[in-house]
């Protein structure tokens, strides 16, 4: 974490510093998920590379449009991430609705 923080904030400044964060906590993720299947069987959700799938399209997008204030590429990102996981069906309106019920 430390190498890949230093090189990536000198190159890309505090962008480059969040980028260092998430490589390493993705590469922590898994590492633990290797180390725990010697123990217990786990298995991930089939939904699990649409979700990805769509977090790197809206990333891509994100990085392509044109620089916008925060509050807007926040919104932005929010609606795109909302609808990319629908149409992939990682998440259903059900599910969602189920999640609603419970917590409202």
């Amino acid at each position: 974490y430390f190498i890949s923080s230093l090189v990536l904030i000198h190159f890309y400044g505090p962008v480059g510093g969040a980028l260092a964060v998430v490589l390493s906590e993705g590469a922590t993720v898994l590492i633990m998920q290797r180390r725990l299947k010697q123990f217990v069987k786990v298995e991930s959700p089939g939904s699990v590379g649409r979700i990805i799938a769509a977090s790197l399209v809206m990333s891509a997008v994100l990085l392509l449009i044109p620089p916008v204030r925060l509050p807007v590429a926040v919104l932005l990102g929010i609606g795109m991430y909302g609808f990319l996981v629908l149409v992939s069906r990682a998440v259903t309106i059900d599910e969602l609705s189920s999640l609603t019920e419970r917590f409202v």
